[in-house]
């Protein structure tokens, strides 16, 4: 695996980690980090701290499961991890769209990376 591929793997992997560390640690933090006007109605606080909180599992779910891949030095495992996580990119992208009319392109920004080196790695 060329180098350039091993440093956007671990890049890959560790930026969920370290958001999802952030969401369920520090959400205060990171929160406006994020949403330039975070929802804060008090009907609201409720169902956005269970999102936040499934959210940061999913994130630094996404990074053990790349870094047991680049571990495993398993080339196609790494591919095909990226590729979901460039799924996971898309939906969130609409996702935020949709709810709150913003956030698409702060998400759709690693999208070129994701599937190129997703589909370098998974299938050539």
């Amino acid at each position: 695996m060329p180098r350039f591929l091993t440093f956007i793997n671990a890049y890959f992997a560790t930026m969920p980690i370290l958001v999802g560390l952030l969401l369920l640690l520090a959400p205060d933090f990171i929160i406006p980090l994020m949403f330039k006007n975070p929802p804060v109605s008090t009907a609201n606080a409720e169902l956005v701290d269970i999102l936040r909180k499934g959210f940061a599992i999913r994130d630094i779910y996404m990074g053990i499961t790349t870094w047991a891949a680049i571990y495993h030095r398993s080339r196609r495992v790494i591919g095909w991890v990226l590729l979901a996580g460039a799924c996971v990119v898309v939906v969130d992208g609409y996702a935020l769209h949709e709810a709150l009319g913003r956030g698409l392109w702060d998400h759709y920004v690693f999208l070129p990376v994701l599937l190129g080196c997703g589909l370098r790695q998974a299938v050539f």
